[in-house]
């Protein structure tokens, strides 16, 4: 029995009803349907083809690719016995969309094909057809014969049962027919003889046999042979495997190996199955799995490659089920947990890990799944037990097909090196950054395709700009070049992006800001493919470096005139020149010798013991072992003093000075050089201090008062007369002795304080001090205490005499007076802040009631007009004297305690005098007064206060100043008028009555201060009061 020639993979049963139109994945549908689609838009447009379609009509699979879809009708209709009509019938279906139908076309080789379509919806309107196909053609033609030849020597009743079996038989012979003809598989039926008696066309098609061998019905063995013959199995079988081929299956009975698979001459792969039949023949199928077994090849060959990559990956990568036991982990995991693979798969978390680990490993797990994507953490260990180190741990939930997480993936990567990398490389940017802008080098670049222009940081730096004011382009970039080399830097430009040519200049460019620096710019230029695409200058700002080459320039020329100014000052003075060659011994003297030594050496080398012989015999010594330390580098130059034989025989004082100036390639020296100056009468000079120094050392030591220096520690010095007082010899060592050791402890504390107000540059009065002599006795003396500076360093210097009983009688006196004035100054400032106090809330207020109870009266007296008039004058008097209450609350208590008083008191009595007097007086004030004691602040109003009015009332000035200020340790208010200024002296002197100021100097004593009046070269005076740090608060 043969079967017919179609090609199509058999029915999978239509269905009619309304379809979807197809989607994006409409096409891996429709081509696993067993049956042939075709899927057209209403307008006649190809949507979709199947692979079933393909293979029915004999096309290629590629045809279905755009644009040559349109090309598949064409193939389709071409095959048709009446193409015509078909296309009508195409149109007819399209015009009826809504409707589905069937029909039986006619295929050229005379098989026939039903067609049936239905309808393509979308959004319930139809908008296209799906057409399915498949072969009906009509099978058994030879046993319709047959019936038909018998029928006619049948009786009626016979022929009707058989007519009936036979139906019966058609039927069941027709859907075995077209199972079989849409099968995918090529089928023989082999007999228990070895003959062929059923194969159907798909085996010809896939061993490519010919019809007329089969037709035949040749045995097995006869159709292997001419397989083999024709070399279908290769040479020596070699398309079997070779233990196929060892077995020598081709003897032996068909079922001898019942499955196989083999290549054929066009190398597709044949499945070759073969199974035993009840009456003792064979049933064997082939069928081409050359796709399904490339599919399993290269699903086997990735799925060894996927391993092997997770094997060697450097990742640890491990896989846990929802309940945290691990299913799988690489060898890197396994390295990096400290576990052994066998002791990790099959376990948890719970059986590995501490309980905070576990929590973590839960916590992060409930994330995957949570998420369902894949989300990254850092860590500083992976496990516990592991130093710590930067990883980076990313995780996934694995989902079947319904949503369910089947499992976790987990991937985790040592990212230390990684980040330590980007630390360098952020470090090296850094650094980068700070070199160029110490190198001060920047860097621009013209992207040419775009035209778009990028400046490093240090150019936005260097032109004095930033990103956020200024944007870069070509021609504005140009225009910070100084105008003389704009057109150098156009035409650079232009040689760089035409030619490619790469300049390197010095220029001068201009800063947004109008400073005029200069640059050294170099460029190159980036060739892509023969193409300039970029240019990449650098610009460096040489600034420093040309003016240093300006100023080498000025020095050089500094250094000629220098050069002939010392010529001729060595000319004109006293200034002989020496130079010695040491390999030679020689030594060469200018001729400005004879004015030193009143002999000629006329330039010309002499021996070295000429100089020797000129040299006093005492001070050769000296001056060799000078000369020698210098040679030999232990001193950086040579000088000495030293004594010469002048011609007329005497010795004169000479200083000579000199160094290497030149040295061999070994670093040894060869020539010295210098100068020699007669110091003779800088010689008697420093005789003549000297025995002034010891005269004055005399008179210290001789005078009456006793003189102590110290540093605030220790005893710097004490003369004679100190030590008499207390006890020590002339010639004893004090440097051991500590103030804390000559003040009595009684007296430390005061004697401290002492020093500090004379540190912050304030007076102390003298006064009395308790010392202790070198017997430890108390000694009782007057002491008056200054500052000074030796050494760049601050000491104190105290003088002291053991007084007479009226001296000391005068001294308390003063002292007392001293007292008396800062407590009476303190009174009287408590007595007037007391009367402002009670004029502003006593008298004050009383004044506000009246003014309220005269206010209350004209609101009752409106008839009484005369009464209302004289009411509101008691009224107006009433509040004028409120305010002159508040102006002598004021004036007796100008500044409160509030920050800023003592400020607004100043500009208060600034403004006052310059509206009253018609004098300009200016304030200038530094910081803020709330630094300022507030003790202190009444007491620096009232010294301004009353210098201002002294100035005013004595100098008549037209300009006054107060400045308030710091200065070293010290602040300092300075009240400075022009004018005709004033007499301190002679106003402060024995006889004067006025009290102005001394009571400026009681105030300034009180705040542990001094004041100086000084007057002006131009006219005027100043006063300035000076009070320490320390009655500043904070």
């Amino acid at each position: 029995m043969k079967a017919s020639g179609m090609k199509g993979e058999g029915p999978a049963g239509a269905q009619h009803g309304q379809a979807a139109l197809p989607g994006a994945g409409m096409q891996a549908v429709i081509d696993a349907l067993p049956d042939a689609m075709i899927a057209l838009s209403a307008d006649g447009e190809l949507l979709a083809v199947n692979a079933a379609f393909c293979d029915m009509w004999d096309m290629p699979v590629r045809l279905r690719e755009r644009p040559e879809a349109r090309r598949i009708l064409w193939h389709f209709l071409a095959q048709l016995s009446q193409p015509a009509r078909v296309s009508r019938l195409l149109e007819d279906a399209l015009a009826r969309s809504g409707e589905p139908g069937a029909r039986v076309i006619a295929a050229a080789d005379a098989r026939r094909i039903e067609c049936r379509h239905r309808p393509v919806m979308h959004e319930g309107e139809p908008r296209g057809l799906l057409i399915s196909m498949r072969d009906v053609t009509a099978p058994l033609p030879d046993a319709q014969e047959a019936y038909a030849n018998a029928s006619n020597d049948i009786d009626g009743g016979t022929q009707a049962k058989l007519q009936e079996t036979y139906g019966l038989l058609s039927r069941k012979s027709e859907q075995l027919e077209l199972v079989l003809q849409h099968m995918s598989q090529g089928i023989v039926r082999i007999q228990a003889d070895g003959r062929i008696t059923f194969y159907n066309e798909r085996l010809l098609q896939l061993l490519d046999l010919p019809q007329s061998l089969m037709d035949h019905h040749p045995s097995l063995y006869e159709l292997q042979a001419f397989q083999r013959a024709r070399g279908d199995f290769g040479a020596g079988d070699r398309f079997f495997d070779k233990e196929l081929r060892d077995t020598g299956f081709t003897t032996r009975q068909p079922d001898a190996v019942p499955y196989y698979v083999r290549r054929s001459r066009s190398g597709a792969l044949i499945e070759v199955r073969t199974q035993s039949m009840p009456d003792g023949g064979w049933l064997r199928t082939f069928a081409d799995v050359t796709e399904h077994m490339n599919a399993l090849g290269a699903q086997s060959r990735g799925e060894a490659l996927v391993r092997s990559l997770v094997e060697t990956l450097p990742d640890a990568v491990w896989i846990k089920d929802p309940h945290g036991e691990y299913l799988a982990c690489n060898p890197a995991f396994v390295q990096s947990s400290g576990y052994t693979h066998e002791s990790i798969v099959g376990r948890r978390d719970v059986e590995l890990f501490p309980p905070d680990v576990v929590e973590h490993l839960r916590r992060a797990d409930r994330l995957a799944i949570e998420r369902g994507h894949l989300f990254t953490e850092t860590s500083h260990t992976l496990l516990p037990g592991q130093p710590k180190r930067n990883w980076e741990v990313r995780r996934a939930a694995v989902r079947d097909a319904r949503g369910v997480t089947t499992a976790i993936l987990g991937i985790a990567r040592d990212v230390t090196e990684r980040r330590r990398t980007q630390d360098l490389l952020e470090r090296s940017n850094r650094l980068l950054a700070v070199s160029q802008a110490m190198a001060k080098v920047g860097g621009w670049e013209v992207d040419l395709p775009t035209g778009t222009v990028f400046w490093t940081d240090q150019v936005y730096r260097m032109l004095d700009t930033s990103p956020g004011r200024y944007t870069p382009t070509v021609d504005t970039t140009i225009q910070f070049f100084a105008p003389d080399y704009v057109p150098v830097i156009r035409q650079a430009i232009i040689d760089a992006e035409s030619t490619g040519k790469t300049h390197d200049l010095e220029v001068q460019m201009i800063t947004a800001t109008g400073r005029h620096i200069w640059v050294h710019t170099v460029s190159n230029v980036l060739v892509v493919r023969g193409r300039i695409v970029k240019r990449v200058s650098t610009l460096q700002d040489i600034t420093r470096r040309k003016q240093s080459e300006h100023e080498q320039v000025m020095a050089r020329e500094s250094k000629r005139r220098m050069a002939q100014q010392l010529d001729m000052t060595v000319s004109g003075a006293t200034l002989g020149l020496w130079s010695m060659h040491l390999p030679s011994d020689q030594i060469l003297l200018s001729g400005q010798w004879e004015a030193i030594l009143g002999v000629s050496f006329d330039d010309e080398p002499r021996p070295r013991e000429m100089r020797t012989q000129l040299i006093h015999p005492g001070d050769r010594p000296g001056a060799n072992e000078a000369f020698v330390r210098h040679v030999k580098g232990v001193a950086p130059q040579f000088e000495h003093e030293m004594r010469m034989r002048h011609a007329g025989g005497q010795w004169i004082w000479v200083r000579c000075r000199g160094r290497v100036v030149k040295r061999d390639a070994s670093g040894r020296p060869v020539l010295v050089a210098g100068i020699a100056k007669d110091i003779g009468a800088e010689i008697e000079m420093r005789h003549a201090a000297s025995r002034q120094q010891q005269m004055l050392q005399a008179m210290i030591d001789g005078i009456e008062t006793g003189i102590l220096i110290n540093d605030g520690h220790h005893v710097i010095f004490m003369n004679a007369m100190f030590r008499r007082l207390l006890g020590y010899g002339a010639d004893q060592d004090l440097g051991f002795l500590s103030l804390d050791d000559l003040v009595a402890p009684e007296d430390r504390q005061a004697a401290a304080q002492r020093r500090q107000i004379v540190g912050a540059g304030g007076r102390v009065p003298m006064g009395w001090m308790n010392l202790l002599n070198r017997r430890g006795e108390i000694v009782q003396m007057a002491l008056s205490t200054s500052r000074i500076s030796l050494g760049n360093r601050l000491h104190y210097i105290s003088t002291a005499n053991q007084l007479s009983e009226q001296q000391m009688l005068d001294v308390r006196i003063r002292n007392t007076q001293a007292r008396f004035e800062r407590l009476l100054v303190s009174e009287l400032e408590k007595q007037q802040a007391h009367i402002a106090r009670e004029l502003h809330d006593s008298l004050g207020s009383e004044l506000a009631a009246v003014s309220l109870m005269v206010g209350g009266l004209q609101s009752i007296t409106t008839r009484n007009t005369r009464l209302a008039q004289g009411l509101v004058r008691v009224q107006q008097q009433v509040q004028s004297a409120a305010g002159i209450t508040r102006l002598l609350a004021r004036g007796l208590m100008p500044v409160d305690d509030h920050p800023g008083a003592l400020w607004n008191a100043l500009e208060q009595l600034s403004s006052s005098t310059s509206a009253l007097r018609g004098v300009s007086c200016e304030l200038k004030l530094e910081g803020q007064d709330t630094g300022i004691a507030a003790e202190a602040r009444n007491h620096l109003y009232r010294i301004a206060q009353e210098a201002i009015t002294n100035a005013l009332r004595h100098g008549k000035p037209s300009r006054i100043e107060i400045r308030v200020f710091e200065v070293d340790e010290r602040c300092c208010m300075e009240i400075e008028a022009d004018g005709n200024g004033f007499d301190a002296a002679a106003m402060t002197g024995p006889g004067h009555t006025g009290i102005g100021l001394r009571s400026i100097m009681a105030r300034a004593k009180t705040i542990g201060g001094s004041v100086e009046f000084t007057p002006k070269n131009m006219g005027g005076s100043c006063v300035s009061v000076y009070w320490p740090k320390g009655s500043i608060e904070g």
